[in-house]
């Protein structure tokens, strides 16, 4: 009977709040219900679940799945009220945000793993959430930027059951939800920009802990394969400290067990687990080795880096709420080391973190880092559940008093989660998501057309739609390490020196890296700026600005159609055979270099230890494969000839795997070529 009146009062608050707030809410200005709104009726939630849950004496196991079921059901309604009339997900089409689009709209359309910018090379990118999108966008005959963005607010739904469900094999159901809620409320922004990302993150150490560290029979160790290759295919930089701690634990115990059968039986867990992994994720791996093997391979995603990276994320270096909470979960780790089984595995993979950093920063030495930076969230996020395990291994505190602690922090952290909803419309990627000038693009019915097509000089914008291929990536960190985007530069680079049309459209279709459909023509002339890696230089990025003047817009109005934007020039490159005898010197030996070997290039070639200079015509090219960097980029020379004398400074040439500088000369009678430095 009084279990029953106390279930009876719940639902009468229940109502009585709603139609308290329906009375509110036809009072207040559009503004506020616009911004505010969603949390409120979010925050009464969170008030009246704890109320509820505060006053029972006990709280069953279906009870606390239902609370974490009812707070993503509540999140999630106040990202679609936040969303509603919004286009995309948080970003649109800008930064990383515009790569997730396009991969998406690739995935629309292509079953196997292809990369999103270069035509016949595999996703280099770990490509699963998108892939799922895209064949749901296929599936429903939806735009993938639709898909994108509800699939955010389905995760919301779904994250805060599912991540209770993970924990809770390990842990108190209190202690469960509380994790839950640590590894949600500092992250908001981070999981509605990049869910790709932020999914693995959270799933990584529950997965980690239930499956690779306490083993079990050959069925558990699948099902952890299967989900660490789902993890590992969505985003395979978590797992770095992962299979690190595996190694290092796997060598001592080596070196300690005396006997071989004792180490194998102590460890063959988890090595079938992780073996699992690799097999279960081979769909996005396998692909990408044999590019590298088959293509070779320069990874520039690394280069993206800057000193302040190098120093890990320490609790002190934040003082908030998070920083407070995390601080406290150190301490608790270390301090409880030797007594609790939780703090050891947790203060492991803190330790493992560490190295990992501490090896990216040896590697910066070498000019080939690991983006370390990244696992100062995963950082965060360990300290916060040690401060979770603290709460719940506590020693002065009784069962039930921790217990009730857990719970009621939760909830408080649930409801500052939804507090800062707001502070999402409030953001710069959230304008950007809500702009509707990109969506402009899509009404283009020509845009169809160019599907897994390649373009030179196209606008990232348009590939949030279409699955358009382009010759080069702009900007490098975006570049599949198979793609030579050093020697397309160099190609490009070269090109502009010929005055050729005839050549120019040749080379694009037939050169060796991939045959280019249609050239994108803003302005006049065919104008292209593109960048390559400059670390570890305080600037990021050296910019090279490629100038055709042959290319323009009077001679090519015939082929091109008006297709993007306003006064933009879409058209087909025209199919044209070449006269091997009417090319230049110059034309020879680009086509020697990237077209075919059968061309032969002709001219005097000056040898120096380190570069060949070739005199081309009236051309004089400086040209090193795969130069040392740091003296091309200083290189000096000094050139004279009839009527003519320059100071050739090569830092202004393409300093890139593949080094190119042309010097185009008046006459080459009586050359004079000296090495200044």
């Amino acid at each position: 009977m009084l279990k029953a009146l106390r279930y009876a009062l719940f639902v009468a608050a229940l109502l009585l709040s709603a139609a308290l707030l329906v009375k509110v809410i036809q009072h207040l200005p559009p503004s506020f219900e616009e911004n505010y709104l969603p949390s409120l009726l979010s925050l009464l939630f969170i008030i009246i679940s704890a109320t509820f849950a505060l006053s029972r004496p006990s709280l069953s196991e279906k009870e606390f799945r239902m609370l974490s079921l009812l707070f993503g059901c509540f999140w999630a309604l106040s990202l679609l009220w936040i969303f509603k009339g919004v286009p995309f997900a948080l970003g649109g089409g800008k930064w990383d945000s515009w790569f997730h689009h396009a991969m998406a709209a690739n995935f629309k359309h292509f079953w196997k793993s292809t990369d999103f910018n270069y035509q016949g090379l595999s996703s280099f990118y770990p490509f699963l959430y998108q892939y799922v999108a895209g064949k749901v966008a296929w599936a429903l005959s939806a735009p993938p930027y639709t898909v994108l963005k509800y699939s955010v607010i389905l995760a919301a739904a779904l994250l805060p059951f599912l991540l209770y469900i993970s924990w809770r094999s390990s842990v108190e159901p209190a202690t469960s939800l509380l994790i839950t809620a640590l590894s949600i409320f500092p992250f908001l922004h981070f999981f509605l920009y990049k869910p790709y990302e932020f999914l693995p993150l959270v799933f990584l150490i529950p997965w980690w802990w239930f499956y690779v560290e306490e083993g079990g029979s050959f069925k558990k160790n699948l099902l952890g394969g299967i989900f660490g290759g789902i993890m590992f295919a969505s985003y395979y930089l978590w797992f770095f400290p992962v299979i690190l701690l595996a190694a290092t634990e796997s060598l001592i115990s080596a070196i300690s067990l005396k006997a071989s059968k004792k180490w194998w039986v102590k460890f063959r867990g988890k090595f079938a687990v992780l073996s699992l992994t690799a097999m279960f994720s081979s769909f996005y791996w396998f692909p990408l080795l044999l590019d590298l093997i088959g293509k070779g391979g320069i990874s520039l995603q690394n280069k993206w880096f800057k000193a302040q990276d190098l120093i890990p994320f320490l609790p002190v270096s934040s003082f908030s709420l998070k920083g407070v909470l995390s601080l406290l979960g150190l301490v608790f780790v270390f301090a409880a080391w030797k007594e609790e089984l939780a703090a050891r595995r947790i203060g492991k993979f803190i330790l493992s973190l560490y190295l990992t950093i501490l090896i990216s920063n040896f590697l910066v030495l070498l000019r080939n880092p690991l983006p370390n930076f990244r696992l100062n969230q995963m950082l965060l996020l360990a300290y916060l559940i040690g401060f979770a395990l603290a709460l719940e291994h506590f020693k002065l505190w009784g069962q039930e008093t921790r217990k009730y602690a857990s719970l009621a922090l939760s909830l408080v952290l649930f409801s500052s989660t939804l507090m800062r909803v707001p502070s999402v419309k409030n953001s710069r990627l959230f304008r950007l998501s809500a702009s509707s000038k990109v969506l402009n693009l899509e009404k283009r019915k020509e845009l169809g057309t160019l599907s897994g097509k390649t373009v030179l000089n196209l606008p990232p914008r348009v590939m949030v739609f279409v699955p358009i291929k382009r010759f080069i990536a702009p900007n490098p960190f975006y570049s599949h390490p198979s793609a030579h985007l050093g020697k397309r530069l160099a190609f490009l680079y070269l090109l502009q020196f010929s005055g050729n049309q005839n050549f120019f459209f040749f080379s694009l279709r037939k050169n060796k890296f991939c045959p280019v459909d249609y050239i994108y023509l803003k302005g006049k002339t065919l104008k292209i700026r593109a960048f390559y890696e400059n670390f570890p230089h305080k600037k990021l990025l050296s910019v090279f600005k490629f100038n055709f003047k042959f290319i323009n817009r009077r001679n090519l109005e015939p082929l091109f159609k008006d297709v993007v934007e306003k006064g933009d020039l879409i058209g087909r490159i025209p199919a044209s055979k070449l006269d091997a005898t009417a090319l230049s010197p110059l034309e020879k030996f680009i086509a020697a270099k990237f077209i075919s070997r059968r061309f032969k290039p002709e001219g005097k070639i000056l040898e120096y230890p380190w570069v060949k200079v070739f005199l081309l015509g009236k051309h004089l090219l400086f040209y090193k494969e795969k130069c040392p960097r740091e003296r091309w980029k200083n290189a000096k020379f000094a050139v004279k000839t009839e009527g003519f004398s320059a100071e050739v400074s090569l830092k202004d040439g393409l300093l890139t795997s593949t080094c190119a500088m042309v010097v185009p000369l008046p006459s080459s009678q009586g050359l004079e070529i000296f090495l200044k430095n």
